[in-house]
């Protein structure tokens, strides 16, 4: 009988998983399998579960190590006994998620002629919450090979690969005999690396059982020098490929990415433990042989020409992407080039350097990307007031040297992201020039909108007593100070901006009466004699319009109003006023020019463009003004389901991924829906302007974009609810394609009930059958 996969499964002291590992394995129907068992010399009695089921299973085969020599030659075993067409790891603690999955995986391979199939998997983690891990979230539907697609380095996992059998034995691909353990990730990465053909099935594969005492998990010098010697390897295998003419240039410098991320993550402690006695005149050479070789195999692994922050085939859905996105693997590797391995201690801390430290660094550079990492770095400080940061005069007297202030106040839309990018990409140019965009009050969100800034609105909030108190502001005035005192010229302007001043968002969060109070307060207090604002102007219907659309889509708010209602509370806080709003920004205190304009002619050239003019071209000579998209507005059809998913309970998190989901969701971006058609959409409110969108052709309903596990976490905290007295685990209704879309579309009608305020009105669905009802209660259970 033809033997279709080889399941391979080294064992060592498992007992108490072993059987429902094998029996997933054993018991799989519509494919043949052998289950090769490899026993690393068990000194508990998984060996006897073993051979009673072999007893059972015929297609059960147990090879016995006369030593224990660890997994990776144990794996290697089980590869040179395998007969099946195609081969899978898993590990005995592990266990697939239905008795089909290995037929759809073996016909999913067969029918797209993989040499590597990769499918997800699900996360049972230590308190009973299983998670679904689609670590190839940026390749769903793809077919191809690592130089086609460098994405595939953000697959994690052996036991999520399929691979057929004769490819692993024309190219001799088999686990190190160097690696006791730390060894899938070489052998996977190798093997990709060769394949012509990969391929990714979207569905979940097994079940991984998380241990907090794990062999990943386990910090030891031992396990350290094995990953230094992982990590060597790696980087012959590279060798080895580009002498075979394979292009993995991309494909490396991704998956280099994966290994700075373990230095913070997994080995931190043991090399902060190293470092505890260095300072800023140690050298490499003064380290431990171990360290200096671990910080060598790193460097090696990773192109002189690397950025580690702007790599594009990383998934943004890491859980530790803002170690990659924010700037922290790159200033690591700067302190190590640099051999200011007293910094790199701060930030194998998870401390942000200050901006002291950040100046030292820009000081020592001697390579070409140091700069722009640095920069991007500072893009993150995110409002951090450092105490130990004094100037050494009074701050009134500093800031009163300045020759101008330019001050950016929006308004909001019209292109203000822009400018503030460019302002950051360019801010080390410009101090070097005499003009300083302040660190010191920026402020920045995070998660996916991590590249959004609301600029210095955090200092200007604190100056008017909204969010802190005069301690905050004061705090915020002497870093400034400090901060212009630090730059390498004496610096002549200091540009700030903060779009939200124009827009009803300081209004809600203070008790200003109207804008003419709020902008003379900051004009009078902040310290700068002469200043000149600059705004722009949208046509006002083409403002409101996108404003909405803004505020609604916002998860950081609960708004969940009409149109209607939204320009009744910008026309009571004067928003809408732009004639009365230029006046009030031209006889404000110590401004002595306004730049005014309109967003409808400037978007022509760019705000950015526009506004380097305001500032002095000559100021920007030789540096580039053309960025890319910061703040990419969604579609009306986008934007509507975000207000939508308002209605649901959802934490911080949920309402993240959900964001991802409908932000990436392409029938909703192209969608004809459109929230401004008629006169109705302008003039309706409550809950008949909500009623009136919904009933349009392509409304967004929620269901369609709601992730599985946001689906789980609200329908119970448990893997298990009861629905018409039939008990369903979560994870066999993902399986059931139509239980699960009916009951997403329940979840559905019950989230948007009642829209306003993110209230569930019982009597609005009093209609619905009594199960249903029954089911919203749990519902509202969980989500409370």
């Amino acid at each position: 009988m033809t033997v279709d996969v080889s399941i391979i499964v080294p064992c060592y002291n498992t007992s108490q998983y072993i059987e429902q590992c094998l029996r997933s394995a054993l018991e799989q129907k519509d494919v043949n399998c052998e289950v090769i068992l490899i026993d690393d010399c068990s000194t508990d009695n998984s060996l006897e579960i073993v051979k009673h089921l072999a007893t059972e299973f015929d297609n059960l085969l147990i090879l016995e190590n006369d030593e224990n020599i660890g997994q990776a030659i144990s794996r290697n075993r089980g590869l040179d006994v395998a007969t099946g067409r195609y081969v899978a790891m898993l590990d005995s603690d592990d266990w697939y998620v239905d008795e089909l999955v290995l037929s759809r995986w073996v016909a999913h391979a067969k029918t797209t002629k993989s040499d590597m199939c990769i499918g997800h998997y699900l996360r049972l983690k230590e308190n009973g919450e299983i998670e679904t891990i689609e670590q190839s979230d940026v390749l769903k539907g793809v077919t191809g090979t690592v130089e086609t697609h460098p994405e595939f380095t953000n697959i994690g996992m052996q036991w999520q690969i399929l691979f057929e059998r004769s490819f692993l034995e024309r190219h001799s691909i088999r686990y190190s005999d160097r690696l006791r353990q730390r060894e899938d990730r070489v052998f996977f990465t190798w093997a990709m690396m060769l394949a012509e053909r990969m391929s990714i099935i979207d569905m979940p594969i097994l079940v991984y059982r998380e241990h907090e005492n794990s062999t990943m998990k386990r910090v030891t010098w031992d396990q350290f020098e094995m990953f230094s010697t992982h990590m060597e390897i790696v980087s012959e295998n590279y060798d080895q490929v580009r002498a075979a003419g394979r292009n993995i240039r991309e494909f490396s410098d991704a998956n280099a990415v994966r290994y700075w991320i373990a230095m913070l993550r997994n080995w931190a402690p043991l090399i902060q433990s190293e470092l505890s006695t260095v300072d800023k005149y140690t050298t490499i050479g003064d380290l431990s042989p171990k360290l200096q070789t671990y910080f060598t195999n790193l460097q090696k692994l990773t192109h002189k020409d690397n950025i580690l922050y702007q790599n594009p085939h990383f998934s943004s859905r890491h859980r530790v992407a803002d170690w990659v996105f924010e700037g922290d693997l790159d200033i690591a590797r700067i302190c190590i080039k640099a051999s200011r391995f007293d910094l790199l201690r701060r930030v194998l801390n998870r401390e942000r350097l200050n901006l002291a430290q950040v100046h030292e660094l820009y000081e020592l550079e001697s390579f070409d990307w140091a700069q722009e990492c640095l920069t991007h770095y500072l893009r993150f400080h995110r409002n951090a007031i450092d105490s130990s940061l004094k100037p050494s005069r009074p701050a009134g007297e500093l800031l009163a040297g300045v020759e101008r202030l330019v001050l950016h106040l929006g308004q909001p839309k019209t292109g203000t992201s822009a400018i503030q990018d460019m302002l950051e990409i360019h801010r080390r140019d410009l101090s070097k020039k005499g003009v300083l965009y302040p660190v010191t009050g920026v402020g920045r969100e995070r998660g996916e909108r991590r590249m959004r800034s609301a600029g210095h609105s955090a200092y200007l909030k604190a100056l008017l007593g909204i969010t802190a108190d005069a301690e905050i502001f004061n705090a915020f005035q002497d870093q400034l100070a400090y901060e212009i005192e630090a730059q390498p010229v004496k610096v002549h302007t200091v540009v700030m901006s903060a779009e939200s001043v124009l827009s009803h968002l300081y209004f809600e969060d203070s008790d200003f009466a109207d804008l003419e109070e709020i902008v003379h307060k900051i004009t009078r207090e902040l310290g700068f004699p002469k200043i000149e604002i600059v705004a722009l102007f949208r046509e006002p219907q083409s403002w409101l319009r996108s404003m909405y659309r803004e505020v609604i889509s916002s998860i950081h708010n609960d708004k969940f109003l009409s149109p209607a209602e939204f320009q009744e509370q910008l026309s009571g806080n004067g928003m809408l006023q732009f004639d009365k709003i230029r006046r009030t920004l031209q006889t404000a205190p110590n401004v002595v020019r306004t730049h005014f304009d309109s967003y409808e002619v400037v978007k022509q050239e760019g705000s950015g463009k526009w506004f380097s003019s305001i500032l002095g071209d000559k100021y920007f000579e030789g540096l580039e003004l053309t960025f890319r998209p910061v703040n990419v507005a969604l579609s009306d059809a986008q934007a509507f389901a975000v207000m939508q998913s308002k209605a649901l309970w959802t934490s911080r998190n949920q309402r993240e991924e959900l964001l991802r989901n409908i932000s990436q969701n392409e029938a909703l971006r192209s969608s004809n829906f459109r929230l401004f058609q008629s006169k109705q959409d302008e003039e309706l409110s409550g809950q008949e302007w909500f009623d009136h969108q919904r009933t349009k052709d392509g409304s967004p309903q929620i269901g369609n974009v709601l992730p599985f596990d946001l689906f789980q976490a609200s329908c119970a905290h448990s893997a298990q609810f009861r629905y018409d007295n039939v008990r369903w685990t979560m994870e066999q209704l993902k399986h059931e394609p139509g239980r699960f879309a009916e009951t997403k579309n329940r979840l559905n009608e019950m989230s948007f009930a009642h829209g306003r305020y993110t209230k569930l009105k019982e009597s609005w669905i009093g209609t619905l059958s009594k199960p249903l009802l029954k089911l919203v209660r749990l519902v509202r259970r969980a989500l409370n």
